[in-house]
C-alpha cells in the first residue's frame, strides 16, 4: 500500500491526496513536517509532500508523484487521452503554477501575521496574477462541470493549489485577495 508522508495543510501534500483518491487508490498517511534527519531518508530534500510506493520506493515532488500515480494506476486517467489535449491540461497546470499559486505564496506570511503587503510587493503579485488570469482566460473553457464528469488533471490543480480561495478578504494593504 502507497503512504502519503506529509500534513494536511500543505497544498502540495492535498494535490496528491486527491489523486489518490481520485484514482481509488488505497494508501496510509504519515504525519511528517519535513527537515528531521528520519525524513530525510524518504525526501533527499526534506520537502513535504513524498510518498513510499507499495515496492518501498520513496518519491518526492509533487509532481512526480503524480506523473507515478498516473503511469502505475492508468484505470482511472487524469490527463485526457488524446496529446495536444494532454498538452494542453498541462499548460493550464504550469500557468496555474507559476502564475497564481507561486505569487499568492509571496502573501501568505503577510496574511497570517496581518502585516501590511509592502506596496512593491503588492503590485509585482497583482501584476503576475493578472498575466495569469488572462492567459487562463484564453486557455479554459469556465463552466459549471463535476470533478467525475472531467477527466483531465490541469483542469482541476488550480483549484486544488487556490483551496482556500473560496474564502475572499481585504488585506490592510487595500488589496483584496484570495488566499
Amino acid at each position: 500500500m502507497i503512504t502519503l508522508h506529509g500534513f494536511a495543510y500543505s497544498n502540495y501534500y492535498n494535490i496528491i491526496k486527491h489523486v489518490l483518491l481520485y484514482k481509488n487508490i488505497p494508501f496510509t498517511e504519515s504525519l511528517q513536517y519535513g527537515a528531521n534527519e528520519q525524513f530525510l531518508e524518504i525526501s533527499p530534500a526534506g520537502k513535504i509532500p513524498a510518498i513510499t510506493t507499495d515496492q518501498g520506493i520513496h518519491l518526492s515532488e509533487s509532481s512526480v508523484c503524480c506523473d507515478y500515480l498516473e503511469d502505475a494506476y492508468p484505470e482511472e486517467p487524469l490527463y485526457p487521452a488524446n496529446n495536444e489535449a494532454r498538452a494542453q491540461a498541462r499548460q493550464i497546470m504550469k500557468i496555474s503554477e507559476l502564475y497564481l499559486e507561486q505569487p499568492c505564496r509571496r502573501l501568505i506570511p503577510f496574511v497570517f501575521t496581518q502585516t501590511a503587503v509592502p506596496k512593491v510587493v503588492a503590485e509585482e503579485v497583482r501584476n503576475t496574477l493578472s498575466r495569469g488570469i488572462e492567459a487562463l482566460i484564453h486557455l479554459c473553457v469556465f463552466h459549471s462541470v463535476s470533478y467525475r464528469q472531467q477527466t483531465d488533471h490541469g483542469r482541476h490543480l488550480p483549484a486544488l493549489r487556490n483551496e482556500c480561495g473560496r474564502r475572499r478578504g481585504k488585506h490592510r494593504s487595500g488589496m483584496e485577495y484570495r488566499c
